[in-house]
């Protein structure tokens, strides 16, 4: 099976399989495609271990590197085909490896354990009974997944803190399955139904509100892993529980999804996400194979800049994504794309000038119209929210999409997001900001489904 040209993602959760595939041709050097604000430079560096480079049962091609070799690979710097080979302790059974922030050190996943080296190869320290980390953000400390495995039948379940610096360790003995680090050093962690953290300084887990372990920088969004979902990775604004993964994916284009790799949020934005899909897209008469990786504000659901190529990950700093199509090994920078997130005390600050309050009151009626009868006010319905960015309003049918507050203005005026597929909009006394963007203050817009025989018109507007 000739699968050199396209390859699953890189990091300690394997590459997620939906179906089998072959690869067909595409160009040999990788494509950009839609990057006015994102510059090629010198990016931080990734490890890639060829073995563990796979779509299914099958090793693919990442540039020049060995097809199924088991050593480690250092891709650093510029556009490569080849990268520089890795010294390691004396492991076996490498499984996993990953930089740590600064780019110093090495994890890896092995018989061993979990194991920590230098980049010259000299082993600084292992855990026997760890079959999984993930590194904190500032690198000081690994976040242990602990349990059984193959080699090590015996071992506990549970959480393990490794401080790196302080050379101690403690452990939490519950029966977690999955683990990520978030902003301001919180960890977080999967456990049966539901999902943990453990704030710094505190011993102790409390239970979280979030969907996910992968939550983003701002706290608005968070991401997981969820077996036999559509496309294997589930997105949800923690706040109201609305399922954004199709829109966001969805942002890629029009195309038939057959795998992904694992997305994740872009370091020092709010709700950047970096996704990465293979599929079938429409041509004029035809369809292509493609693979595209791009940034989505997952707020707007709008893409910021795409490429052709499947991600191979975050590069250690993760200011960086390494991107490749079998051929070259590109890294691209997010330069541009880091929106910020606001401290406490800008919210606060802001709120008492009067400017973008983080909350507003919009007022919603709904009624139902056929072709026989456009205005059925028996079956009118009206009902106010208060609103936060990236609130909803939920639609008037049960499969149609949400309209979602993406800007607050002022305390009489905001920005949503209405999905012109579905829905179409009168808007006549508002300015529309861009495509599928419409200002609504106090007039309000006119929401339509796009139907020819029935569907529910709503009348948003805002309650200053």
């Amino acid at each position: 099976m000739n699968v050199r040209r396209f390859i699953p993602i890189l990091r300690p959760i394997p590459f997620l399989l939906l179906v089998p595939l072959i690869a067909p041709s595409v160009p040999r050097a990788l494509a950009t495609q839609h990057i006015p604000d994102i510059r090629r430079s010198i990016a931080g560096p990734i490890v890639v271990i060829p073995s563990q480079v796979r779509i299914g049962e099958w090793p693919v091609q990442v540039g020049t590197l060995p097809l199924g070799g088991p050593s480690p690979y250092l891709f650093a710097g510029h556009e490569s085909r080849m990268g520089t080979v890795v010294p390691t302790p004396d492991i076996h059974d490498i499984q996993a490896a990953t930089l740590s922030p600064d780019g110093k050190l090495i994890a890896y996943v092995a018989s061993e354990g979990v194991v920590v080296a230098d980049r010259s190869g000299h082993k600084l320290g292992v855990e026997e009974n760890a079959r999984g980390f993930r590194w904190s953000p500032d690198g000081a400390s690994l976040a242990l997944l602990m349990g059984k495995s193959a080699s090590r039948p015996d071992a506990a379940a549970g959480l393990g803190i490794w401080d790196l610096k302080r050379k101690a360790k403690r452990y939490h003995r519950r029966d977690v399955d999955r683990i990520s680090w978030g902003a301001n050093d919180t960890l977080y962690y999967g456990l049966g139904g539901g999902y943990w953290s453990i704030q710094p300084g505190n011993r102790s887990p409390s239970r979280t509100w979030h969907h996910g372990i992968e939550v983003s920088p701002d706290g608005l969004y968070s991401l997981d892993r969820v077996r036999g979902y559509w496309s294997g990775y589930r997105i949800v604004h923690d706040r109201t529980g609305v399922d954004v993964s199709s829109p966001t994916f969805a942002a890629l284009g029009s195309f038939t999804l057959k795998h992904t790799a694992e997305p994740f949020w872009i370091k020092g934005s709010a709700h950047l996400l970096c996704v990465s899909v293979c599929g079938l897209w429409p041509n004029a008469d035809s369809t292509r194979w493609e693979c595209r990786t791009g940034v989505v504000d997952v707020l707007k659901s709008k893409l910021l800049a795409w490429w052709s190529g499947m991600s191979l990950g975050p590069s250690a700093d993760g200011k960086s994504v390494w991107i490749t199509d079998g051929y070259a090994v590109m890294p691209w920078i997010f330069h541009g794309f880091s929106t910020g997130v606001p401290s406490m005390q800008d919210v606060i600050v802001g709120s008492a000038a009067g400017r973008h309050p983080d909350e507003i009151r919009v007022r919603a009626s709904t009624r139902e119209w056929t072709s026989r009868n456009l205005s059925n006010e028996r079956n009118a319905v009206a009902r106010s929210y208060v609103l936060r960015a990236g609130d909803s309003i939920s639609s008037p049918y049960e499969t149609g999409p949400p309209i979602t507050l993406v800007e607050i203005l002022s305390s009489g005026l905001a920005v949503f997001r209405v999905d012109t597929r579905a829905y179409s909009v009168t808007s006549p006394h508002n300015r529309q900001p861009e495509p599928g963007f419409y200002e609504v203050g106090k007039a309000g817009i006119v929401i339509n489904t796009n139907s020819k025989d029935g569907g529910y018109i709503t009348e948003v507007s805002v309650v200053p």
